[in-house]
């Protein structure tokens, strides 16, 4: 099930007001742009069997930090994701997807010098999870946490005050911390983070993937993002524009029949299908490889597709 993810309001419109939509069979948009009209615009899709997922808002675009080690912070990133899932029950997500959050923030309770333990956070992050889990039941999202890209801490300056700021889940442990004790959260699982995590801890990638995915259990795997990337450093680049081998990403991946989503720039992504085409089997050509049509729902959103290889 392939799809891409969305970033703007004038994509949802251009693609959902006429027949483009049925060129993928998957869309991911973040809970922002879900709006009444939006579901509307998105219901002759999912009659057809379009599938969606949603996304909620992190740390990084936003104030959501589920692992806040201020308490006031804390439950207001949960009530800020709790009503981003209010706005993606809307569109019935096959997932909706929360990032964990970060060791740290600049205001740090009793820490005054800005840093935690990775477990403390964690801690915080499961207890917010705990919340949100609870909250998606009587709304029917299936609630997924997506593993993060590792970075060994960013020191930073903000006001005045020291942070030192590391994400969270980047790990198969990490990811059995949060999920074992969670009942009914999935994983999305990001290849990306996976291979990015697995360079900067300097552990074979594949096996890193495969220990990921085993320590989250295979049917708790709900949603799946790739992109290529060179080394540590998640840039969303084109498929086969980095040093992923997809190969063997797509062999660890092998039995999944849920969303596979393209995080690509919009610019990159039909040179990233004629890689996949060309070069991989993942899907059923006839669902997913008519690049005539991706050609064609390309260049009606202007995301230079005129060429190609």
């Amino acid at each position: 099930m392939f799809g891409i993810k969305l970033g703007t309001k004038e994509e949802i419109e251009a693609i959902f007001n006429g027949p483009l939509y049925s060129c993928f069979k998957a869309y991911e948009l973040p809970s922002s742009l879900i709006t009444p009209r939006a579901a509307g615009l998105l219901g002759r899709a999912r009659s057809e069997g379009v599938k969606f997922t949603a996304h909620a808002p992190h740390p990084f675009n936003s104030s959501a930090d589920m692992a806040s080690a201020d308490e006031d912070m804390r439950e207001s990133s949960v009530k800020e994701i709790m009503a981003a899932m209010d706005a993606a029950a809307l569109i019935a997500p096959e997932a909706f997807v929360v990032h964990c959050g970060v060791t740290n923030n600049s205001r740090c309770g009793n820490h005054a010098d800005g840093e935690r333990t990775r477990r403390e956070a964690l801690s915080t992050a499961r207890r917010s999870l705990r919340e949100i889990a609870d909250y998606a039941l009587p709304l029917n999202l299936h609630l997924t946490i997506e593993n993060d890209a590792a970075l060994p801490g960013i020191k930073a300056v903000s006001n005045g005050d020291r942070a030192y700021i590391g994400t969270l889940c980047t790990t198969p442990e990490e990811v059995s911390f949060m999920l074992d004790s969670v009942s009914g959260v999935g994983l999305t699982f990001d290849v990306g983070h996976a291979y990015g995590t697995a360079n900067w801890l300097k552990r074979e990638p594949y096996r890193f993937m495969e220990s990921m995915i085993k320590s989250a259990g295979a049917g708790r795997v709900k949603n799946i993002h790739i992109t290529d990337i060179e080394q540590g450093v998640d840039f969303h680049m084109a498929i086969g524009k980095g040093t992923i081998d997809f190969k063997k990403v797509f062999r660890v991946l092998s039995g999944y029949t849920g969303p596979v989503i393209l995080e690509n720039f919009p610019e990159d992504i039909f040179a990233s299908i004629e890689e996949i085409r060309g070069r991989y089997s993942i899907l059923d050509p006839e669902e997913l490889f008519d690049m005539g049509k991706i050609r064609a729902f390309c260049n009606a959103l202007g995301w230079g597709a005129q060429h190609g290889r």
